[in-house]
């Protein structure tokens, strides 16, 4: 998002119109979000924008006037696009508190946005006080959808960056398409079981806060799950 004439190119492709559903509110997820006319958004995002539209300055752009349609959305929730072809929301907070997954049964995708990261990390960004909440908060997250597992485990999860091949490194993307990558880790159902795992590890002390802190980006992993964190000041 904000690269370019995104709806340019949407009118390029399609005459039907287009509406904009956003996994979570950072602005590489929802730049230039107002030149949509209908915004789907977490209720409890929408409430965040309408109290403190300042914390949402990288959403839309500086010389926007008005903001579009926002409809608020929560675990449950159906976007019908018709041909029989529905997104389902399912919540999944911890990169941001309210981030949701978009089941799509039709297609038998998931679109993940950064929820259990692109590839094996997620990121975690919070104030360094807050680290044991964030991450017990993102772990209930991960258990409530669990309940989704078994219906999408052999589905196609789609994140929102980078060739999954290489872990995401940027610095071996070239591999992938040169047909070298060195392993392929793709997001799945074991990343969210894993991760649950990570987060167990942090909050019994397995991964003590002194290797975090300690740790490059405060990266710490388990199996094919991986989470570092930004400390907000």
């Amino acid at each position: 998002m904000g690269e370019g004439d995104l709806t340019g190119l949407l009118a390029a492709l399609t005459r039907l119109p287009v509406e904009l559903a956003v996994t979570h509110p950072h602005g590489d997820h929802m730049y230039h979000a107002e030149r949509f006319s209908r915004v789907y958004l977490h209720e409890n995002d929408i409430a965040r924008l309408q109290e403190a539209p300042q914390q949402f300055r990288n959403a839309f752009s500086a010389d926007c006037q008005s903001l579009p349609e926002l409809c608020p959305i929560g675990e449950g929730s159906r976007i019908e696009l018709g041909g029989g072809v529905v997104l389902e929301v399912a919540e999944l907070g911890g990169h941001t508190p309210d981030s949701v997954v978009f089941i799509d049964d039709a297609h038998r995708a998931l679109y993940t946005g950064d929820a259990v990261g692109s590839g094996y990390i997620a990121l975690m960004i919070c104030r360094e006080e807050e680290l044991e909440q964030t991450v017990s908060a993102y772990r209930e997250g991960l258990e409530k959808f669990e309940k989704h597992l078994p219906r999408v485990r052999d589905y196609a999860w789609l994140g929102g960056h980078a060739v999954q091949e290489n872990g995401c490194d940027e610095r071996h993307q070239p591999d992938h398409f040169s047909g070298c990558s060195h392993y392929f880790n793709p997001i799945r159902a074991e990343v969210v079981l894993d991760m649950k795992a990570l987060c167990e590890d942090i909050l019994s002390e397995r991964v003590t806060r002194a290797e975090l802190m300690a740790a490059e980006e405060h990266y710490c992993s388990h199996g094919c799950a991986g989470m570092f964190f930004r400390f907000l000041p």
